[in-house]
């Protein structure tokens, strides 16, 4: 057996539905237009500065100063201590590398410089990951070796 369908209840709800649709396209424009009159209210009233011109058309040249002030000559200040330590990464094969939680990348060997104090440095090769914590004294160079195979990562200290 067939439904019936009301037809008429069905155009008026159309109707409706279209009237809805057009009323809410004509709040959304009032409001778009108003937010446009409001930006022009704020910002439309600056002018913006022009270029002088001189009498050919084209824009004015800057004025070059009269005599050029020579300036005293500035000395290279002096070098300063080394407050940092030289760490070398190597890695037994390429993987990933962070330095205190700062991703270094895909490497096999990095060098970086690390302010003195207490760093931690963490590895990826493959499914393994290793971390070691270290601490670097001023002027120093370190190596850090990590290999998969061994249990924890091999650190030398140089001077």
């Amino acid at each position: 057996m067939r439904q019936r369908y009301d037809t008429v209840a069905l155009v008026n709800e159309l109707k409706k539905e279209r009237r809805n649709a057009i009323l809410l396209s004509l709040v959304g424009l009032a409001i778009l237009a108003g937010l446009i009159a409001a930006y022009f209210l704020v910002f439309g009233t600056s002018e913006m500065p022009t270029v002088p011109q001189d009498k050919t058309g084209a824009a004015a040249q800057p004025k070059q100063p009269a005599t050029p002030v020579p300036s005293p000559p500035v000395k290279p200040p002096p070098p300063a201590a080394s407050t940092t330590a030289a760490v070398t990464l190597s890695l037994s094969k390429k993987g990933q590398a962070w330095i205190d939680n700062n991703p270094v990348g895909s490497i096999t060997t990095h060098e970086a410089q690390l302010p003195a104090g207490k760093h931690t440095l963490k590895t990826k090769i493959g499914a393994k990951t290793q971390v070691v914590g270290l601490t670097v004294k001023e002027g120093e160079r370190y190596t850090v070796t990590f290999d998969p195979k061994k249990k924890k990562p091999e650190v030398k200290r140089e001077q």
